[in-house]
């Protein structure tokens, strides 16, 4: 009521570029790969298991109840 939003709004978390794009790409299956072009470079993916590593970063995927999103980003990749 604060903020005037329709009572049927839902707030989404992990609404972010990335994560709407994953969502946007279509990119629902386990083990399905995405590449984003842009300002920065990003590949994302999609996986049931959850194994950080130093090259990137792994997130609650925001459209999978069990599910984990893969994501590795190059700042500046395509001005580079």
């Amino acid at each position: 009521q604060r903020y005037g939003f329709n009572a049927a709004c839902h707030i989404i978390a992990f609404s972010g570029d990335n994560p709407c794009s994953l969502a946007g790409l279509m990119c629902y299956e386990k083990n399905d790969i995405c590449v984003s072009l842009g300002t920065s470079d990003t590949l994302f993916a999609v996986t049931e298991e959850c194994r950080p590593q130093n090259e990137g970063h792994v997130l609650c995927s925001p459209i999978h109840r069990n599910a984990y999103m893969i994501l590795l980003c190059y700042k500046n990749g395509s001005i580079a």
